[in-house]
């Protein structure tokens, strides 16, 4: 009797059977087709992970579609949990949803709720003001950034995320192997200023390489002699207190 009661337990914790050949091409027919007809009931009778992929699809291309409606409502006709907050930021991402419209999709993408407002507040500004943004006026560009994404988070997370895309499209316009000079970065003071310094050095990952060797230098202050010894950027005098920001940060990361 003890035998057959863990024989039991044993096969009630074991992995169901791997599908034959002929189910898994089954289950991608029922896949195709429910993709196609866009039933999202259909996906819903498959197993993981065609299930989610399945349903997500079809709110992607309801979104490229601008079927936002349509694609919410697929979306919401998953079980709860990370698919359907996969679904809601892909819907977001996919149709480039921007203001209250992304905010309110946004609010149900669960987990992915913050990634899906960054986002959209960078789409925001990328499309509406750096497109646009010339020299010259780069202290304004900064207010109108501020301005946009605060309407998508808080003050403190809005200042950060200003300097940070201010200072990527900065960056942009600095000519490679040529030192950091005042035309860079126009009208905008050492402190932002500095985020461009920072970013030509770490790059786009944004991440510091800890074995970098200049790292060996933080304990002594930055110069021209130093920066050009480890092959970091150099600048032009004027910018001195810009490149003294930079290091100080670089240093703190």
């Amino acid at each position: 009797m003890i035998g057959v009661l863990i024989s039991l337990l044993l096969a009630c914790d074991s992995e169901p059977p791997e599908p034959t050949a002929a189910e898994k091409a089954a289950m991608m027919v029922r896949y195709t087709e429910a993709l196609t007809d866009e039933n999202v009931a259909g996906c819903l009778t498959l197993s993981e992970p065609l299930s989610t992929e399945c349903a997500v699809g079809i709110a992607q291309v309801q979104a490229k579609d601008s079927r936002i409606d349509a694609a919410s409502e697929t979306c919401a006709a998953m079980a709860e949990g990370q698919g359907r907050d996969e679904c809601a930021f892909q819907v977001v991402d996919t149709a480039r949803l921007t203001g209250q419209a992304a905010v309110s999709l946004c609010a149900v993408a669960g987990q992915f709720e913050k990634d899906c407002v960054n986002h959209a507040a960078s789409r925001d500004v990328e499309e509406r003001i750096l497109r646009y943004a010339g020299a010259g006026n780069e202290r304004i560009v900064l207010q109108q950034v501020f301005a946009t994404l605060r309407k998508y988070t808080s003050d403190d997370q809005a200042t950060i995320m200003s300097q940070d895309m201010v200072g990527r499209w900065l960056e942009r316009r600095w000519d490679r192997d040529t030192p950091l000079i005042r035309s860079v970065c126009g009208s905008i003071g050492p402190d932002v200023c500095a985020k461009v310094y920072l970013l030509r050095v770490v790059g786009s990952s944004g991440m510091i390489d800890r074995s970098a060797p200049w790292r060996e230098a933080c304990r002594t202050p930055i110069s021209i002699e130093v920066a050009r010894s480890y092959s970091l950027p150099t600048w032009e005098r004027e910018m001195g207190q810009t490149a003294n920001n930079a290091w100080v940060m670089l240093c703190s990361m």
